[in-house]
């Protein structure tokens, strides 16, 4: 789709944000298929999508948040230009065009326990809860014969 065909068709839409959410979303997928072949082409592409965000103040979902680098907003492909690692309850995204990194934390339980032990137990009590769980339905299961285990 050309740009100017795009916003002409943007001013006359009387939802613009779907239209939008919908481009940004295209912006990204042709990113993800041009940094192969051409890594400032993909940068471009990202910036553009920010634009359109900003411009129609539009929040980018956390899955396309979290493909470009929050420091110089290049494309980010794990292993190639980013390295992904995750400690202590937090996933540490490192950009390798920038040399900068993000972290992002994620949460293991919904409630939050101030002793260390505490945590310790409930993360076992949940691991044994959750694999008496599967155990349980694979047992159960009518297709667990063969060898083949369905949950």
């Amino acid at each position: 789709m050309n740009a100017n065909h795009f916003k002409a068709l943007v001013k006359r839409h009387p939802d613009k944000k779907i239209l939008v959410k919908h481009r940004i979303e295209v912006l990204f997928n042709q990113a993800k298929e041009t940094f192969k072949k051409d890594k400032t082409k993909a940068n471009s592409l990202v910036k553009k999508a920010r634009a359109l965000s900003m411009k129609y103040k539009i929040r980018l979902p956390t899955t396309l948040k979290r493909r470009y680098c929050k420091h110089c907003y290049s494309f980010l492909m794990p292993s190639v230009n980013a390295r992904i690692r995750t400690k202590d309850g937090k996933v540490i995204i490192y950009c390798l065009d920038c040399k900068k990194f993000s972290r992002i934390p994620y949460k293991w339980c919904f409630f939050h326990i101030p002793n260390k032990h505490h945590q310790l137990l409930l993360k076992c009590s949940l691991l044994i809860k959750i694999q008496l769980h599967i155990t349980s339905q694979v047992t159960t299961s009518k297709y667990s014969q063969n060898g083949n285990i369905y949950i």
